[in-house]
């Protein structure tokens, strides 16, 4: 079976550990099969490690279908989560919920109707932008 069967009998400890002469080598084989599903997944799924914000960093933060304009005021007890101040209330928001703001740069604004050459804009179910192709210009 592997290991000695418990009873009420007193043995050593050391008996009850099983010893199995692969053991060694199925846990350095397992570790090697779990690194490669690990790096498959991440080149499919184009996982990647985003850099870490200091405190006071202005970001937008995506909030109930819109950005806000927030400040990182520090790091979260999670993993890659954030406590950011924005104008209603703190939030706690992970990594990649958050951008970096640059005083010149504006959030996405669905409600704001892009110039077109013929004033139609078109929409899709996501909220981008839909052009038609330049052959179709006459």
């Amino acid at each position: 079976m592997g290991r000695r069967i418990r009873t009420d009998v007193p043995q050593m400890r050391k008996l009850l550990i099983p010893d199995w002469p692969h053991t060694r080598d199925f846990k350095t084989l397992n570790e090697k099969y779990k690194e490669g599903q690990k790096r498959h997944y991440d080149q499919r799924h184009r996982a990647r490690l985003l850099p870490e914000l200091p405190e006071d960093t202005p970001v937008w933060v995506h909030t109930q279908g819109k950005q806000v304009a927030g400040k990182i005021v520090r790091q979260a007890d999670t993993p890659r989560s954030y406590l950011v101040n924005t104008p209603g209330r703190d939030l706690r928001r992970n990594r990649s919920h958050l951008t970096i703001r640059n005083d010149n740069t504006v959030p996405d604004d669905p409600e704001k109707q892009p110039d077109t050459q013929h004033g139609l804009v078109t929409r899709s179910q996501a909220g981008h932008t839909i052009r038609p192709p330049n052959r179709l210009d006459l």
